[in-house]
């Protein structure tokens, strides 16, 4: 006879390749799972814990100062002393 040994049943080589597949799937839908988390710091948190806060110009200081020449009433963005609308904001500069 030629053969050496009995020929592997075919319910087993099924068996085998269905076990390959669902591990497939499973791997697949686990490293799906990874990326679907929710971010722990919205953008919104990102954003402005990197942003310097920008604060406007005190109520109580003269407006006619030199140093506030080019602050943004509105923002308090500190623009070129010659413009006349704010770089910021688009405020109109006094």
């Amino acid at each position: 006879m030629g053969g050496s040994g009995s020929p592997i049943p075919i319910g087993l080589i099924l068996l085998i390749l269905a076990g390959i597949v669902l591990a497939a799937i499973i791997i697949r839908f686990l490293a799906n799972k990874e990326t679907d988390k929710p971010v722990s710091n919205p953008p919104e948190q990102l954003i402005t814990d990197k942003m310097e806060p920008i604060n406007p110009p005190d109520e109580t200081q003269d407006k006619d100062s030199s140093q506030d020449a080019g602050i943004c009433p509105k923002c308090g963005y500190h623009n070129e002393p010659e413009n006349n609308f704010c770089e910021q904001c688009g405020e109109k500069l006094e």
